[in-house]
């Protein structure tokens, strides 16, 4: 199933972040993908705060490619937030604790640059891929299938 959503400012991809973690469930994958500047860290970051995480604690893990984010209420108990960009291949995963990200069904991994670890990634997956749009702002497209209906009605009231 595919979900679109056009954001014009960094305040309407925050909040388009929010709505999508309040339908996040513990062992969620979310794979990421768009060109530099497209607007990843900054989704990431509304997932974050909608999740009760201040969003000014997350920043892109380009060099230290994952940071665990501790979820003080709800049913997820953590954030993921992996980088890939600087990675070689799925191989490379090994080294941060991948195994023990997925294994954790209370966590919710989140990738940026998922393509470059694409053959690791679980069967059932969110693919969020960013563009920029022409005419400025940022288009998301929200993909997923395995994961049930949950996300069929996700960005209705938001500028589409």
């Amino acid at each position: 199933m595919i979900r679109q959503l056009l954001t014009l400012t960094e305040s309407e991809t925050l909040d388009a972040g929010v709505q999508l973690a309040a339908l996040l469930h513990g062992g969620d994958v979310i794979a990421m993908e768009g060109p530099l500047g497209a607007g990843k860290t900054c989704l990431a970051r509304g997932i974050a705060l909608g999740l009760g995480l201040a969003s000014r604690d997350v920043a892109s893990p380009t060099f230290s490619i994952l940071h665990e984010h501790p979820v003080a209420e709800g049913t997820i108990a953590c954030l993921y937030h992996i980088d890939a960009y600087r990675l070689g291949g799925a191989e490379d995963l090994q080294s941060i604790g991948w195994e023990e990200c997925l294994d954790d069904a209370s966590g919710v991994v989140l990738i940026e640059w998922a393509s470059r670890i694409e053959t690791a990634l679980p069967l059932q997956v969110i693919h969020v891929e960013m563009t920029y749009l022409p005419e400025g702002g940022r288009g998301l497209e929200l993909r997923w299938s395995g994961v049930g209906e949950r996300f069929g009605s996700l960005w209705d009231d938001v500028v589409s």
